[in-house]
């Protein structure tokens, strides 16, 4: 991200110059892009324990959902055999 902000920032003061008009100094992108610091509320512990419970709860909706997409298929499979039974014994 911080590459990015760099590489964003030279292209447009490369367009300025070309302008003619100042250049934006690069010293804003450091001020404003800080890593989060321990000592904080919501520090790198907090980041961590939130993408965690974001990765167990994604995890146990794919296994829920997979388990309902199985059950779906199978559903329609007795649904499609048993109307198939049904049509062959009716006499006619």
């Amino acid at each position: 991200m911080y590459n990015s902000l760099i590489q964003k920032r030279q292209l447009e003061n490369e367009a300025r110059v070309a302008r003619g008009e100042a250049p934006i100094p690069l010293e804003d992108i450091k001020k404003s892009v800080k890593a989060p610091q321990l000592q904080t509320k919501n520090g790198m512990m907090e980041i961590f324990l939130d993408c965690c419970d974001t990765s167990a709860y994604a995890d146990y909706a794919a296994e829920v959902t997979g388990e309902n997409v199985a059950k779906l298929f199978l559903s329609e499979a007795f649904a499609d055999n048993s109307s198939k039974d049904r049509s062959a014994s009716i006499p006619r």
